[in-house]
Protein backbone atom coordinates (compact mmCIF):
# COMPACT_ATOMS: atom_id res chain seq x y z
CA UNK A 1 0.00 0.00 0.00
CA UNK A 2 2.48 2.17 1.05
CA UNK A 3 4.72 1.41 -1.97
CA UNK A 4 1.12 2.26 -4.78
CA UNK A 5 1.13 5.49 -2.34
CA UNK A 6 4.52 6.45 -3.46
CA UNK A 7 4.16 5.47 -7.16
CA UNK A 8 0.81 7.70 -7.19
CA UNK A 9 2.71 10.66 -5.45
CA UNK A 10 5.41 10.53 -8.31
CA UNK A 11 2.70 10.25 -10.74
CA UNK A 12 1.13 13.39 -9.86
CA UNK A 13 4.54 15.28 -8.85
CA UNK A 14 5.03 14.55 -12.42
CA UNK A 15 2.10 15.43 -13.69
CA UNK A 16 2.00 18.79 -12.05
CA UNK A 17 5.50 19.29 -13.39
CA UNK A 18 5.25 18.95 -16.74
CA UNK A 19 1.53 20.51 -16.41
CA UNK A 20 3.54 23.38 -15.04
CA UNK A 21 6.18 23.07 -17.75
CA UNK A 22 3.85 22.65 -20.69
CA UNK A 23 2.09 26.19 -19.35
CA UNK A 24 5.10 27.86 -19.19
CA UNK A 25 6.09 26.29 -22.68
CA UNK A 26 2.54 27.28 -23.77
CA UNK A 27 2.88 31.09 -22.51
CA UNK A 28 6.07 31.55 -23.79
CA UNK A 29 5.52 30.45 -26.98
CA UNK A 30 2.24 33.12 -27.36
CA UNK A 31 5.15 35.84 -25.56
CA UNK A 32 7.02 35.25 -28.87
CA UNK A 33 4.33 35.46 -30.71
CA UNK A 34 2.96 38.55 -29.90
CA UNK A 35 6.39 40.41 -29.90
CA UNK A 36 6.53 38.70 -33.31
CA UNK A 37 3.42 39.80 -34.97
CA UNK A 38 4.56 43.83 -33.45
CA UNK A 39 7.99 43.48 -34.69
CA UNK A 40 6.59 42.10 -38.18
CA UNK A 41 4.17 45.15 -38.28
CA UNK A 42 6.30 47.55 -37.72
CA UNK A 43 8.31 46.25 -40.15
CA UNK A 44 5.82 45.83 -42.88
CA UNK A 45 4.67 49.22 -41.90
CA UNK A 46 7.97 50.84 -43.68
CA UNK A 47 7.95 53.17 -40.32
CA UNK A 48 12.27 53.59 -40.45
CA UNK A 49 14.16 55.51 -42.88
CA UNK A 50 15.82 52.35 -44.68
CA UNK A 51 13.66 49.97 -46.75
CA UNK A 52 11.89 48.11 -44.27
CA UNK A 53 12.95 44.54 -43.59
CA UNK A 54 10.11 41.69 -44.79
CA UNK A 55 7.92 41.51 -42.12
CA UNK A 56 8.43 37.80 -41.76
CA UNK A 57 12.07 38.12 -41.31
CA UNK A 58 11.43 40.59 -38.34
CA UNK A 59 9.45 38.16 -36.89
CA UNK A 60 11.91 35.41 -37.07
CA UNK A 61 14.18 37.34 -35.51
CA UNK A 62 12.08 38.13 -32.26
CA UNK A 63 11.81 34.01 -32.70
CA UNK A 64 15.39 33.33 -33.02
CA UNK A 65 16.64 35.66 -29.74
CA UNK A 66 13.82 34.75 -27.78
CA UNK A 67 14.88 30.90 -28.30
CA UNK A 68 18.30 31.13 -28.37
CA UNK A 69 19.51 28.49 -25.63
CA UNK A 70 20.99 31.34 -23.53
CA UNK A 71 19.20 31.23 -20.08
CA UNK A 72 17.04 28.22 -20.83
CA UNK A 73 16.81 24.76 -19.72
CA UNK A 74 18.73 22.38 -21.87
CA UNK A 75 15.61 20.52 -22.39
CA UNK A 76 13.61 23.34 -23.82
CA UNK A 77 14.88 23.03 -27.91
CA UNK A 78 14.20 26.03 -30.36
CA UNK A 79 10.45 26.00 -31.39
CA UNK A 80 10.64 24.16 -34.55
CA UNK A 81 8.69 27.51 -35.91
CA UNK A 82 7.31 27.74 -39.92
CA UNK A 83 5.56 30.50 -41.83
CA UNK A 84 3.57 29.48 -44.55
CA UNK A 85 0.26 30.27 -45.88
CA UNK A 86 -1.78 30.49 -43.01
CA UNK A 87 0.95 30.68 -40.78
CA UNK A 88 2.17 33.97 -41.63
CA UNK A 89 -0.14 36.81 -43.54
CA UNK A 90 -0.44 40.09 -45.01
CA UNK A 91 -3.47 42.06 -44.39
CA UNK A 92 -6.15 45.00 -43.02
CA UNK A 93 -7.84 45.14 -40.32
CA UNK A 94 -11.15 45.82 -40.36
CA UNK A 95 -14.17 46.06 -38.59
CA UNK A 96 -17.97 44.31 -39.53
CA UNK A 97 -20.57 47.36 -40.21
CA UNK A 98 -23.29 45.01 -38.69
CA UNK A 99 -21.50 43.61 -35.59
CA UNK A 100 -18.76 46.19 -35.10
CA UNK A 101 -16.19 43.37 -34.46
CA UNK A 102 -12.81 43.89 -35.69
CA UNK A 103 -11.18 40.98 -37.97
CA UNK A 104 -8.11 40.49 -40.30
CA UNK A 105 -8.60 40.38 -44.29
CA UNK A 106 -5.96 38.78 -46.43
CA UNK A 107 -7.95 40.72 -49.40
CA UNK A 108 -6.57 43.69 -50.48
CA UNK A 109 -6.07 45.65 -53.66
CA UNK A 110 -2.95 46.24 -55.65
CA UNK A 111 -1.99 49.72 -54.86
CA UNK A 112 -2.99 49.61 -51.29
CA UNK A 113 -0.69 48.63 -48.34
CA UNK A 114 -1.44 46.29 -45.82
CA UNK A 115 -1.53 47.82 -42.69
CA UNK A 116 -1.48 44.24 -40.47
CA UNK A 117 0.27 41.01 -39.84
CA UNK A 118 -1.10 37.65 -38.43
CA UNK A 119 0.96 34.66 -37.92
CA UNK A 120 1.31 31.31 -35.92
CA UNK A 121 4.25 29.85 -33.93
CA UNK A 122 4.42 26.17 -33.77
CA UNK A 123 6.56 24.53 -31.39
CA UNK A 124 6.75 20.33 -31.85
CA UNK A 125 9.82 20.35 -28.96
CA UNK A 126 8.32 20.16 -26.09
CA UNK A 127 8.99 17.05 -24.27
CA UNK A 128 7.38 15.89 -20.88
CA UNK A 129 10.11 14.88 -18.50
CA UNK A 130 8.58 11.92 -18.21
CA UNK A 131 7.89 9.22 -20.95
CA UNK A 132 4.53 7.89 -18.97
CA UNK A 133 2.69 11.03 -20.47
CA UNK A 134 3.77 10.72 -24.01
CA UNK A 135 6.32 12.41 -26.53
CA UNK A 136 6.92 15.25 -28.11
CA UNK A 137 3.58 17.83 -28.14
CA UNK A 138 3.33 20.47 -30.86
CA UNK A 139 2.47 23.74 -29.24
CA UNK A 140 0.68 26.58 -31.24
CA UNK A 141 0.26 30.20 -30.35
CA UNK A 142 -1.27 33.19 -33.16
CA UNK A 143 -0.80 37.01 -32.54
CA UNK A 144 -1.95 39.95 -35.24
CA UNK A 145 -0.53 43.54 -35.12
CA UNK A 146 -1.50 46.29 -36.91
CA UNK A 147 0.88 49.66 -37.79
CA UNK A 148 0.19 52.05 -40.83
CA UNK A 149 1.84 55.38 -40.08
CA UNK A 150 0.64 57.80 -42.65
CA UNK A 151 1.73 61.42 -44.02
CA UNK A 152 -0.43 64.44 -45.56
CA UNK A 153 1.58 66.17 -48.50
CA UNK A 154 1.04 68.96 -50.51
CA UNK A 155 2.30 70.15 -53.27
CA UNK A 156 2.04 73.45 -54.63
CA UNK A 157 0.06 75.67 -52.63
CA UNK A 158 0.65 77.81 -49.64
CA UNK A 159 -2.72 79.98 -50.11
CA UNK A 160 -3.87 79.46 -46.48
CA UNK A 161 -0.51 80.72 -44.90
CA UNK A 162 -0.07 84.68 -45.79
CA UNK A 163 -2.27 84.66 -49.67
CA UNK A 164 -5.04 85.84 -48.06
CA UNK A 165 -5.81 88.46 -51.19
CA UNK A 166 -5.04 85.82 -53.50
CA UNK A 167 -7.58 83.17 -51.93
CA UNK A 168 -9.97 85.97 -52.05
CA UNK A 169 -9.86 86.60 -55.94
CA UNK A 170 -9.39 82.66 -56.69
CA UNK A 171 -12.97 82.77 -54.57
CA UNK A 172 -14.48 85.71 -56.44
CA UNK A 173 -15.36 87.13 -52.69
CA UNK A 174 -14.57 90.98 -51.69
CA UNK A 175 -10.86 90.63 -50.01
CA UNK A 176 -12.05 92.30 -46.75
CA UNK A 177 -14.31 90.14 -45.92
CA UNK A 178 -11.37 87.25 -45.80
CA UNK A 179 -10.11 85.85 -42.50
CA UNK A 180 -8.66 82.97 -42.63
CA UNK A 181 -7.52 82.61 -38.96
CA UNK A 182 -4.88 79.95 -38.13
CA UNK A 183 -5.89 77.73 -40.75
CA UNK A 184 -2.41 76.53 -41.98
CA UNK A 185 -1.97 74.74 -38.58
CA UNK A 186 -5.62 73.28 -37.89
CA UNK A 187 -5.78 69.90 -38.77
CA UNK A 188 -8.55 67.37 -38.05
CA UNK A 189 -8.96 63.31 -38.16
CA UNK A 190 -10.49 61.70 -41.29
CA UNK A 191 -13.09 60.44 -39.27
CA UNK A 192 -14.03 63.67 -38.23
CA UNK A 193 -14.23 64.99 -41.94
CA UNK A 194 -16.12 61.76 -42.96
CA UNK A 195 -17.83 61.65 -39.94
CA UNK A 196 -17.50 57.96 -39.55
CA UNK A 197 -17.00 55.57 -37.08
CA UNK A 198 -14.47 52.64 -38.46
CA UNK A 199 -11.23 51.90 -38.92
CA UNK A 200 -10.43 52.65 -42.37
CA UNK A 201 -11.33 55.40 -44.82
CA UNK A 202 -11.85 53.67 -48.56
CA UNK A 203 -11.39 56.17 -51.47
CA UNK A 204 -14.68 55.24 -52.10
CA UNK A 205 -15.75 57.11 -49.05
CA UNK A 206 -13.98 60.43 -50.06
CA UNK A 207 -16.04 59.70 -53.41
CA UNK A 208 -19.31 59.66 -51.79
CA UNK A 209 -19.23 62.60 -49.42
CA UNK A 210 -19.70 65.99 -51.00
CA UNK A 211 -17.20 69.19 -50.05
CA UNK A 212 -20.79 70.61 -48.08
CA UNK A 213 -21.05 67.35 -45.67
CA UNK A 214 -17.48 67.53 -45.39
CA UNK A 215 -17.40 70.85 -44.26
CA UNK A 216 -20.20 70.70 -41.55
CA UNK A 217 -18.82 67.63 -40.32
CA UNK A 218 -15.58 70.11 -39.10
CA UNK A 219 -17.98 73.34 -38.87
CA UNK A 220 -16.40 73.76 -35.45
CA UNK A 221 -12.72 73.58 -36.48
CA UNK A 222 -13.88 76.42 -39.55
CA UNK A 223 -15.21 78.79 -36.85
CA UNK A 224 -12.49 80.93 -36.94
CA UNK A 225 -12.68 81.22 -41.30
CA UNK A 226 -14.52 84.16 -41.82
CA UNK A 227 -18.12 82.98 -43.35
CA UNK A 228 -17.89 84.16 -46.60
CA UNK A 229 -14.50 81.89 -47.62
CA UNK A 230 -16.94 78.93 -46.49
CA UNK A 231 -20.53 80.36 -48.18
CA UNK A 232 -18.10 80.99 -51.81
CA UNK A 233 -16.85 77.50 -51.74
CA UNK A 234 -20.32 76.16 -50.80
CA UNK A 235 -21.67 77.85 -53.78
CA UNK A 236 -19.18 77.31 -55.71
CA UNK A 237 -18.33 73.46 -55.75
CA UNK A 238 -20.34 72.54 -53.18
CA UNK A 239 -22.04 69.47 -54.74
CA UNK A 240 -18.66 67.82 -55.92
CA UNK A 241 -17.10 65.16 -54.09
CA UNK A 242 -14.16 65.89 -51.80
CA UNK A 243 -12.08 63.30 -53.77
CA UNK A 244 -11.45 66.12 -56.24
CA UNK A 245 -9.33 67.78 -54.19
CA UNK A 246 -8.17 65.15 -51.27
CA UNK A 247 -7.01 61.70 -51.43
CA UNK A 248 -6.36 58.56 -49.84
CA UNK A 249 -3.68 55.61 -50.86
CA UNK A 250 -6.45 53.25 -50.95
CA UNK A 251 -7.71 52.24 -47.68
CA UNK A 252 -5.48 53.92 -44.95
CA UNK A 253 -6.68 54.47 -40.96
CA UNK A 254 -9.18 57.04 -40.68
CA UNK A 255 -6.99 58.72 -37.05
CA UNK A 256 -5.09 60.55 -39.72
CA UNK A 257 -4.65 63.96 -40.13
CA UNK A 258 -5.78 66.17 -42.50
CA UNK A 259 -4.78 69.57 -42.84
CA UNK A 260 -7.80 71.92 -43.62
CA UNK A 261 -5.58 74.48 -44.90
CA UNK A 262 -5.02 72.07 -47.46
CA UNK A 263 -8.76 71.57 -48.04
CA UNK A 264 -9.74 75.35 -48.28
CA UNK A 265 -6.73 75.63 -50.80
CA UNK A 266 -7.74 72.66 -52.75
CA UNK A 267 -11.37 73.91 -52.72
CA UNK A 268 -10.31 77.77 -53.31
CA UNK A 269 -8.55 76.23 -56.64
CA UNK A 270 -11.90 74.11 -58.01
CA UNK A 271 -13.84 76.94 -57.53
CA UNK A 272 -11.26 79.30 -59.51
CA UNK A 273 -11.68 76.19 -62.03
CA UNK A 274 -14.99 76.66 -62.76
CA UNK A 275 -15.36 80.05 -62.64
CA UNK A 276 -15.92 81.33 -66.30
CA UNK A 277 -11.92 83.01 -67.74
CA UNK A 278 -9.05 84.05 -65.72
CA UNK A 279 -8.41 85.24 -62.65
CA UNK A 280 -6.79 88.28 -61.63
CA UNK A 281 -3.59 87.97 -59.65
CA UNK A 282 -3.62 90.23 -57.22
CA UNK A 283 -0.66 92.50 -57.68
CA UNK A 284 0.75 96.06 -56.77
CA UNK A 285 -0.45 96.99 -60.19
CA UNK A 286 1.79 100.02 -61.07
CA UNK A 287 5.05 101.76 -60.09
CA UNK A 288 5.21 105.59 -59.80
CA UNK A 289 2.01 106.37 -60.59
CA UNK A 290 2.38 103.91 -64.38
CA UNK A 291 4.65 106.07 -65.07
CA UNK A 292 7.58 103.72 -64.75
CA UNK A 293 5.76 100.15 -65.44
CA UNK A 294 2.34 98.81 -65.44
CA UNK A 295 1.94 94.97 -64.44
CA UNK A 296 -0.69 92.40 -65.15
CA UNK A 297 -1.43 89.04 -64.51
CA UNK A 298 -4.11 86.40 -65.04
CA UNK A 299 -4.25 82.92 -63.93
CA UNK A 300 -6.80 79.93 -65.42
CA UNK A 301 -6.26 76.69 -62.79
CA UNK A 302 -6.99 74.03 -65.15
CA UNK A 303 -6.78 71.27 -62.43
CA UNK A 304 -6.80 72.00 -58.62
CA UNK A 305 -3.60 70.86 -56.50
CA UNK A 306 -4.54 67.46 -54.77
CA UNK A 307 -2.93 66.58 -51.46
CA UNK A 308 -3.12 63.20 -50.39
CA UNK A 309 -2.88 61.13 -46.98
CA UNK A 310 -1.04 57.66 -47.07
CA UNK A 311 1.79 55.49 -45.91
CA UNK A 312 4.95 55.54 -47.03
CA UNK A 313 6.87 53.18 -49.63
CA UNK A 314 6.05 51.04 -53.04
CA UNK A 315 3.76 48.39 -53.95
CA UNK A 316 4.71 45.29 -55.33
CA UNK A 317 4.50 47.20 -59.40
CA UNK A 318 7.07 49.38 -57.94
CA UNK A 319 4.53 52.27 -58.12
CA UNK A 320 4.50 54.59 -54.57
CA UNK A 321 1.21 54.11 -52.73
CA UNK A 322 1.19 57.86 -51.80
CA UNK A 323 1.84 60.67 -54.38
CA UNK A 324 0.24 64.10 -54.71
CA UNK A 325 -0.03 66.50 -57.47
CA UNK A 326 0.27 70.33 -57.87
CA UNK A 327 -1.95 72.25 -60.00
CA UNK A 328 -2.34 72.66 -63.26
CA UNK A 329 -2.61 76.40 -64.77
CA UNK A 330 -2.12 78.59 -67.40
CA UNK A 331 -0.78 81.76 -66.49
CA UNK A 332 -0.58 85.16 -68.63
CA UNK A 333 1.75 88.55 -67.38
CA UNK A 334 1.69 91.37 -69.36
CA UNK A 335 4.97 94.09 -68.42
CA UNK A 336 5.02 97.47 -69.90
CA UNK A 337 7.87 99.75 -68.58
CA UNK A 338 7.94 103.38 -69.58
CA UNK A 339 11.42 104.64 -69.01
CA UNK A 340 10.95 108.99 -69.02
CA UNK A 341 9.13 108.75 -71.77
CA UNK A 342 11.72 107.52 -74.10
CA UNK A 343 12.13 103.79 -74.25
CA UNK A 344 8.90 101.84 -73.94
CA UNK A 345 8.35 98.25 -73.57
CA UNK A 346 5.76 96.13 -73.73
CA UNK A 347 6.68 92.16 -73.24
CA UNK A 348 3.54 89.40 -73.08
CA UNK A 349 4.62 85.91 -71.28
CA UNK A 350 2.50 83.12 -71.55
CA UNK A 351 3.62 80.05 -69.31
CA UNK A 352 1.07 76.27 -68.93
CA UNK A 353 2.18 74.37 -66.24
CA UNK A 354 1.45 70.83 -66.12
CA UNK A 355 0.84 69.29 -62.61
CA UNK A 356 4.30 68.05 -60.46
CA UNK A 357 4.08 64.80 -58.27
CA UNK A 358 5.98 64.39 -55.08
CA UNK A 359 6.06 60.69 -53.29
CA UNK A 360 5.98 59.67 -49.95
CA UNK A 361 8.97 57.46 -49.53
CA UNK A 362 10.02 56.94 -45.95
CA UNK A 363 8.33 57.63 -42.44
CA UNK A 364 10.79 57.18 -39.91
CA UNK A 365 9.34 56.73 -36.42
CA UNK A 366 10.58 57.31 -33.10
CA UNK A 367 12.82 54.66 -31.56
CA UNK A 368 14.56 53.83 -28.18
CA UNK A 369 17.67 55.42 -29.49
CA UNK A 370 16.29 57.80 -31.97
CA UNK A 371 12.85 59.54 -30.26
CA UNK A 372 12.56 62.07 -33.60
CA UNK A 373 10.35 61.76 -36.78
CA UNK A 374 11.89 62.25 -40.18
CA UNK A 375 9.79 61.98 -44.14
CA UNK A 376 11.67 61.41 -47.02
CA UNK A 377 10.18 62.40 -50.03
CA UNK A 378 10.98 62.43 -53.96
CA UNK A 379 9.31 63.58 -57.39
CA UNK A 380 9.45 65.81 -60.22
CA UNK A 381 8.76 69.40 -61.06
CA UNK A 382 5.90 70.36 -63.68
CA UNK A 383 6.60 69.97 -67.34
CA UNK A 384 6.62 73.87 -68.41
CA UNK A 385 5.26 75.19 -71.76
CA UNK A 386 6.50 78.78 -72.35
CA UNK A 387 6.50 81.90 -75.12
CA UNK A 388 5.86 85.37 -75.62
CA UNK A 389 1.80 85.37 -76.08
CA UNK A 390 -1.15 85.54 -74.39
CA UNK A 391 -3.43 82.27 -73.14
CA UNK A 392 -6.13 81.22 -75.96
CA UNK A 393 -10.07 80.98 -74.96
CA UNK A 394 -9.11 77.58 -75.05
CA UNK A 395 -6.88 78.13 -72.17
CA UNK A 396 -3.84 77.17 -74.90
CA UNK A 397 -0.94 79.66 -75.72
CA UNK A 398 -1.35 82.01 -78.38
CA UNK A 399 1.87 83.39 -79.94
CA UNK A 400 0.00 86.44 -82.33
CA UNK A 401 0.61 88.52 -79.66
CA UNK A 402 4.43 90.69 -79.85
CA UNK A 403 6.93 92.03 -77.32
CA UNK A 404 7.33 95.34 -78.27
CA UNK A 405 10.47 98.01 -78.12
CA UNK A 406 9.23 102.23 -78.97
CA UNK A 407 12.12 104.93 -78.86
CA UNK A 408 10.57 108.43 -78.54
CA UNK A 409 7.24 106.92 -80.47
CA UNK A 410 9.07 104.68 -82.97
CA UNK A 411 8.70 100.76 -83.14
CA UNK A 412 12.97 100.26 -83.37
CA UNK A 413 12.23 96.62 -82.24
CA UNK A 414 9.23 93.84 -82.31
CA UNK A 415 10.14 90.67 -80.85
CA UNK A 416 8.58 87.04 -81.52
CA UNK A 417 8.86 83.64 -81.00
CA UNK A 418 10.96 82.07 -84.15
CA UNK A 419 8.36 80.28 -86.43
CA UNK A 420 5.68 80.70 -83.50
CA UNK A 421 7.43 77.92 -81.62
CA UNK A 422 6.99 77.34 -77.81
CA UNK A 423 9.55 76.50 -75.33
CA UNK A 424 9.27 73.33 -73.40
CA UNK A 425 11.18 72.91 -69.97
CA UNK A 426 11.01 69.36 -69.15
CA UNK A 427 10.36 68.31 -65.50
CA UNK A 428 13.42 68.24 -63.00
CA UNK A 429 13.67 65.71 -60.79
CA UNK A 430 13.15 65.79 -56.51
CA UNK A 431 15.42 63.68 -55.08
CA UNK A 432 15.41 62.60 -51.82
CA UNK A 433 14.47 65.74 -49.55
CA UNK A 434 13.87 64.68 -45.66
CA UNK A 435 11.63 66.60 -43.64
CA UNK A 436 13.23 66.67 -39.67
CA UNK A 437 14.15 66.11 -37.25
CA UNK A 438 10.75 66.42 -35.86
CA UNK A 439 10.70 66.29 -32.19
CA UNK A 440 6.90 67.32 -32.12
CA UNK A 441 4.34 66.68 -34.53
CA UNK A 442 3.14 69.99 -33.04
CA UNK A 443 5.99 71.46 -35.20
CA UNK A 444 3.68 70.36 -38.37
CA UNK A 445 3.40 71.78 -41.20
CA UNK A 446 6.95 72.24 -42.54
CA UNK A 447 7.61 73.43 -46.18
CA UNK A 448 10.02 72.35 -48.45
CA UNK A 449 10.71 75.24 -50.43
CA UNK A 450 14.65 75.84 -50.85
CA UNK A 451 14.09 78.69 -53.08
CA UNK A 452 10.62 79.35 -52.83
CA UNK A 453 9.25 77.57 -55.44
CA UNK A 454 9.76 79.97 -58.27
CA UNK A 455 11.23 82.86 -59.33
CA UNK A 456 10.46 85.81 -61.95
CA UNK A 457 14.78 84.81 -62.37
CA UNK A 458 13.20 81.35 -63.77
CA UNK A 459 11.09 82.94 -65.83
CA UNK A 460 13.90 85.31 -67.44
CA UNK A 461 16.21 82.68 -67.23
CA UNK A 462 14.15 80.35 -69.27
CA UNK A 463 13.14 83.23 -71.26
CA UNK A 464 16.72 83.52 -72.98
CA UNK A 465 16.83 80.06 -73.97
CA UNK A 466 13.90 81.09 -75.91
CA UNK A 467 14.66 81.26 -80.09
CA UNK A 468 13.24 84.28 -80.70
CA UNK A 469 13.09 86.61 -84.26
CA UNK A 470 13.45 90.37 -84.05
CA UNK A 471 11.94 92.83 -86.51
CA UNK A 472 14.10 96.33 -86.77
CA UNK A 473 12.41 99.59 -87.52
CA UNK A 474 9.00 97.85 -88.69
CA UNK A 475 6.40 100.76 -88.24
CA UNK A 476 5.10 101.18 -91.46
CA UNK A 477 2.50 103.56 -90.78
CA UNK A 478 4.77 105.96 -88.73
CA UNK A 479 5.90 108.11 -91.48
CA UNK A 480 1.88 109.03 -92.49
CA UNK A 481 0.83 109.42 -89.08
CA UNK A 482 3.21 111.79 -87.96
CA UNK A 483 3.47 113.90 -90.77
CA UNK A 484 0.12 115.15 -90.12
CA UNK A 485 0.68 115.59 -86.02
CA UNK A 486 4.92 117.35 -86.97
CA UNK A 487 6.51 116.90 -89.96
CA UNK A 488 9.70 116.91 -88.84
CA UNK A 489 9.21 113.66 -86.91
CA UNK A 490 6.75 112.72 -89.54
CA UNK A 491 10.44 112.95 -91.91
CA UNK A 492 12.06 111.30 -89.16
CA UNK A 493 9.25 108.60 -89.61
CA UNK A 494 9.43 107.75 -92.98
CA UNK A 495 13.10 107.70 -93.08
CA UNK A 496 13.15 105.58 -90.57
CA UNK A 497 10.17 103.55 -92.12
CA UNK A 498 12.61 103.09 -95.29
CA UNK A 499 16.01 102.31 -93.74
CA UNK A 500 14.22 99.52 -91.53
CA UNK A 501 12.98 98.09 -94.32
CA UNK A 502 16.44 98.08 -96.02
CA UNK A 503 18.38 97.09 -92.31
CA UNK A 504 15.78 94.54 -91.96
CA UNK A 505 16.69 92.96 -95.46
CA UNK A 506 20.59 92.91 -95.41
CA UNK A 507 21.38 92.86 -91.26
CA UNK A 508 18.38 90.53 -90.02
CA UNK A 509 20.33 87.06 -89.82
CA UNK A 510 23.29 88.90 -88.45
CA UNK A 511 21.14 91.23 -85.85
CA UNK A 512 18.74 88.01 -85.10
CA UNK A 513 22.03 86.56 -83.51
CA UNK A 514 23.61 89.66 -81.59
CA UNK A 515 19.50 90.45 -80.56
CA UNK A 516 19.20 86.85 -79.27
CA UNK A 517 21.89 86.97 -76.90
CA UNK A 518 21.16 90.85 -76.11
CA UNK A 519 17.50 91.05 -75.28
CA UNK A 520 18.21 87.86 -72.61
CA UNK A 521 21.26 90.28 -71.21
CA UNK A 522 19.36 93.66 -71.51
CA UNK A 523 15.76 93.72 -70.96
CA UNK A 524 15.41 90.48 -69.30
CA UNK A 525 17.53 91.54 -66.10
CA UNK A 526 14.82 94.94 -66.17
CA UNK A 527 12.24 92.55 -66.33
CA UNK A 528 13.86 90.68 -62.69
CA UNK A 529 14.26 93.99 -61.70
CA UNK A 530 11.34 95.18 -61.73
CA UNK A 531 8.77 92.40 -61.65
CA UNK A 532 10.18 89.98 -59.10
CA UNK A 533 9.30 92.12 -55.79
CA UNK A 534 6.00 91.85 -57.05
CA UNK A 535 5.38 88.85 -58.49
CA UNK A 536 7.71 86.36 -57.03
CA UNK A 537 5.29 86.49 -53.65
CA UNK A 538 2.07 85.56 -55.65
CA UNK A 539 3.89 82.82 -58.12
CA UNK A 540 5.64 81.40 -54.66
CA UNK A 541 1.81 80.67 -53.16
CA UNK A 542 0.48 79.19 -55.86
CA UNK A 543 3.10 77.10 -56.31
CA UNK A 544 3.88 77.01 -60.02
CA UNK A 545 6.84 74.45 -59.64
CA UNK A 546 9.47 75.52 -62.37
CA UNK A 547 12.23 75.60 -60.52
CA UNK A 548 12.15 74.31 -56.67
CA UNK A 549 8.92 73.64 -55.54
CA UNK A 550 6.89 73.69 -52.86
CA UNK A 551 6.02 70.72 -50.67
CA UNK A 552 4.37 71.00 -47.22
CA UNK A 553 4.20 68.05 -45.02
CA UNK A 554 1.02 69.02 -43.27
CA UNK A 555 0.62 65.96 -40.58
CA UNK A 556 2.51 62.68 -39.81
CA UNK A 557 -0.04 59.99 -37.73
CA UNK A 558 2.25 57.72 -35.90
CA UNK A 559 -0.22 54.41 -35.01
CA UNK A 560 2.11 52.66 -33.25
CA UNK A 561 2.47 48.94 -33.87
CA UNK A 562 -0.78 46.95 -31.36
CA UNK A 563 -1.57 44.25 -31.13
CA UNK A 564 -5.65 43.47 -32.23
CA UNK A 565 -5.38 39.49 -31.41
CA UNK A 566 -3.49 37.33 -29.05
CA UNK A 567 -4.84 33.72 -29.28
CA UNK A 568 -6.05 31.77 -31.71
CA UNK A 569 -9.81 31.82 -31.39
CA UNK A 570 -9.40 35.94 -32.25
CA UNK A 571 -7.24 35.74 -34.60
CA UNK A 572 -8.93 33.16 -36.80
CA UNK A 573 -12.24 32.39 -37.85
CA UNK A 574 -10.81 28.49 -36.99
CA UNK A 575 -7.70 27.49 -35.42
CA UNK A 576 -4.73 26.47 -37.92
CA UNK A 577 -4.17 23.02 -38.29
CA UNK A 578 -0.76 22.32 -36.28
CA UNK A 579 0.62 20.34 -39.95
CA UNK A 580 -0.39 23.70 -42.18
CA UNK A 581 0.71 26.42 -39.68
Amino acid sequence: MTAGFIVAAVALLALVIDTGRLYAAQQKLQSTANLAAIAAARAASGCRTQAATDGKSAAMQVVNANYSGAGFPTLVEPPKNYFDQSGYQQGKVVTDSDSHIRHFSSNYKANEKPDAVRLTLTDSGFKPLFSLFGGAQTLQASAGAKSQPTAQLLFGTTLAKGKPKLLANLLGIDVNLLDIGDLANTSVTLAQLLDINADLATQQQLADITINKALNNVSDALSTVAPAVVNAIRDGVGDQPLSKILGTAGSIGTSASVSLGAIINGAAQLVAKNRPGPVSIPLNLSLLGGQLADISASVKILEPAKSVIGPAGKNSDGDFYTSATSAQVALALKLDLNVLGVVKVHLPLALEVAPGTVNLEHIHCPTASDRYYTVTVNGSTSLLDLAIGSIDIDDTIDTSDTATVDLLGLNIATISNKENLISHVAPKPISGYTYGPIDNLDELPKTYAPDDAVRVSDLTGLLSNLNLNVDLLSNHDICHEMLKENPLFGLLGCITNGLGSIVNGLTRPLLNDVLNNLVPNVLYPLVDGVLGPILNPVLDALGISIADPTITLTGITPDQAQLFCASQSDCYDTAPNAGNG
